[in-house]
């Protein structure tokens, strides 16, 4: 016996019962039974067959059922995760402190803030950018790639390491260039060609980082000469731009903070406050409270909220009838009262006008910012409300203190304030999914609806005690017994119908034969 079911999640599950062929099993007894008899076989086949059918599928349809809401009751623990976690980022302390920042002269300086930054407007002066080393040496050579008039010797480069480059007799500038290239992720010195004129070059070298300790580098040699005569040395004869940091000044007067970095970016130069030097100039640094960060996540929390509301309002489906669903379909919009004061209102999910000029909604409550049209858009002509979102940044920006407060906040958005209106919700969400997925209660484990409803249910390949797969597999051993039973019934019926008819032709055969003789007697006997 095998059971199956069509439907999605939530939708109408429709099961369905399959039992084995018994053609292939009966065929053995078909052979030995008249045609009547046969009739009678099915007869008995069939009823076995109703009756299992009659007590499967009332089982069936339970287990269609709790499958439904065994799965909706599983959307609806994401959903309370989901709506759980929006309200932590709205209630993270990180979320009210977001900053944003500007320059107001980029070319000299850019700025970019993150949370804990210091809302302030402050001057700065960008006097010198970070630079690298940067050197020529003069040499000679016919070409880039001819031989040259240097002489064998080892050429020392001491950069952020210090490495040795091995040069050859008569050595290209190219193949010079490229083994000081070789070297360069170890000293950070990189080299290059310039042509001066037709058989004179110079060798540019330039460290790749900055700062006057980071961006310098030297060199050195005893051996290798740059003319055929041998008379100069391979060194460094010109310096096209020396290592410096970058320096800005904070402030103006007598209390200006005068900083240096090595390379083009102040980390905290301010709290919080990265600096990146484009160029020299002035201009103020300004960095205010980000309230578009907090706008931001109000508004998933309330998608967040719209979500779980429209899953339990509905009033079909496998939720309809559960308990939990009507808990939070009666409580959840009590909880969210206290947002309305900050923009963020309830309105109903569908709504439209009627003959009579009366508004009138379905579908699930949502929590919305105020519209300036008003929640069922019918305001007169020429009024208009202010909009939720407004309504919230310029609460912030009038006391973020007292807002902060009644929504309630902590550094990690956990443990929120017991009379806050985040608190509020996620304390009860905690409860409902609880619930839903269990908790312990003195180092106790409690259950919750999902396990249980799970242990009702069983499992399709372990028949659990009790179960409705527990039910539904003992059906199938009772099936199965009865349908042994009626083919061994039936099979040792048949087989002695056959042994009967076996032994009826036999004796037929023996009369048949007895009669035969007596015949012939009787001819001979002339009588």
């Amino acid at each position: 016996m095998s059971i199956s079911g069509t439907g999605s999640s939530g939708s109408s599950w429709t099961p369905s019962i399959t039992l084995p062929n018994l053609q292939t099993k009966l065929n053995n007894v078909y052979q030995y039974l008249p045609t009547y008899e046969q009739s009678q076989f099915s007869q008995a086949e069939s009823s076995i067959l109703q009756s299992i059918n009659s007590q499967a599928m009332p089982l069936l349809g339970q287990l269609g059922t709790d499958n439904s809401e065994l799965t909706a009751l599983q959307s609806l623990v994401t959903n309370l995760q989901s709506f759980q976690s929006a309200i932590q980022t709205l209630g993270t302390s990180s979320t009210w402190s977001a900053v944003t920042a500007t320059s107001s002269n980029t070319s000299a300086a850019t700025v970019a803030a993150s949370s804990g930054a210091p809302q302030t407007n402050i001057a700065f002066s960008v006097t010198q950018q970070a630079q690298g080393q940067s050197s020529t040496v003069n040499l000679t050579s016919g070409s880039e790639t001819a031989a040259s008039n240097l002489s064998a010797g080892t050429v020392t480069i001491t950069g952020t390491n210090t490495a040795q480059i091995s040069v050859q007799a008569g050595e290209s500038l190219s193949q010079l260039v490229s083994d000081i290239n070789a070297q360069s992720s170890a000293t950070n010195v990189q080299a290059g060609l310039i042509q001066k004129s037709s058989n004179t070059y110079q060798l540019m070298l330039s460290d790749s980082q900055t700062g006057s300790t980071d961006g310098a580098f030297s060199i050195s040699t005893s051996d290798v000469y740059v003319d055929s005569g041998k008379t100069t040395l391979l060194a460094l004869n010109g310096t096209i731009q020396g290592p410096q940091d970058a320096a800005i000044t904070l402030g103006t007067g007598s209390g200006a903070i005068n900083l240096t970095s090595q390379t083009n970016t102040f980390q905290n130069a301010l709290p919080n406050v990265t600096l990146n030097i484009a160029g020299a100039g002035s201009g103020t640094i300004s960095i205010a409270s980000n309230s578009q960060a907090i706008v931001n996540s109000a508004q998933q929390m309330m998608t967040a909220y719209n979500n779980l509301e429209q899953m339990v309002y509905s009033p079909s489906g496998s939720l309809a009838n559960t308990s939990i669903a009507q808990e939070i379909r009666n409580l959840l919009p009590n909880l969210v009262q206290g947002l309305a004061t900050y923009g963020m209102v309830l309105a109903p999910g569908t709504y439209s006008e009627s003959t009579s000029g009366q508004f009138q909604s379905t579908g699930s409550p949502q929590l919305e910012f105020q519209p300036v049209g008003g929640v069922a858009g019918n305001l007169p002509a020429g009024v208009s409300l202010t909009s939720g979102s407004t309504m919230l940044t310029d609460a912030i920006a009038s006391n973020e203190q007292t807002v902060q407060s009644a929504f309630g906040t902590t550094s990690t958005g956990f443990g929120l304030p017991s009379g806050s209106i985040l608190g509020q919700l996620s304390s009860q969400i905690t409860l409902w999914l609880n619930d839903l997925n269990g908790t312990t209660v003195n180092n106790q484990q409690v259950s919750g609806e999902i396990a249980n409803l799970q242990s009702s249910i069983g499992n399709s390949s372990t028949a659990v005690p009790g179960s409705i797969w527990g039910s539904l597999g003992n059906l199938n051993t009772l099936y199965n017994n009865q349908l042994q039973n009626l083919v061994y019934q039936w099979g040792a019926a048949g087989s002695a119908i056959y042994m009967a008819q076996q032994q009826l032709m036999t004796l037929q055969a023996t009369q048949a034969s007895s009669s035969s003789t007596n015949s012939v007697l009787s001819s001979l006997l002339g009588g």
